[in-house]
């Protein structure tokens, strides 16, 4: 009976240092399962504000974008105006050559006004 009993005892101080291996090792899973936790909330908060921050600037972007459209828009319709006077003001600052044609008739005119003032002022002094 006394072997029974030292074995018995035996059994109970094997699991009794089992039992508090098993719970030792319970309560070291469970510390770092708490830790494990508060790192996840922390760090799905800072992608949380990361991502609020992202489609805030995305936003502001996206405004900076429509308004400088806006000023590419409106800036090319000034160069249009602009380019259009200047293809209408270019021919009159241009001097182009007359043709000879145009020469000839242009003299001819002068001389035949140079005639006619010739006879006034001849027809006045006799």
């Amino acid at each position: 009976a006394s072997s029974i009993l030292g074995l018995l005892q035996v059994v109970e101080a094997d699991l009794a240092k089992s039992l508090s291996e098993v719970q030792a090792a319970e309560a070291s899973a469970v510390e770092e399962y708490k830790k494990l936790m508060q790192e996840n909330k922390i760090s799905t908060a800072v992608r949380r504000k990361e991502t609020e921050n992202k489609n805030a600037e995305v936003a502001t972007l996206r405004k900076n974008a429509a308004e400088l459209t806006a000023d590419r828009t409106q800036s090319q319709q000034e160069l249009d105006a602009i380019n259009e006077y200047l293809t209408k003001l270019k021919p009159q600052c241009i001097q182009t050559p007359e043709t000879y044609q145009d020469r000839m008739k242009r003299r001819k005119a002068e001389l035949d006004g140079l005639q006619q003032a010739l006879e006034t002022l001849s027809s006045t002094n006799t």
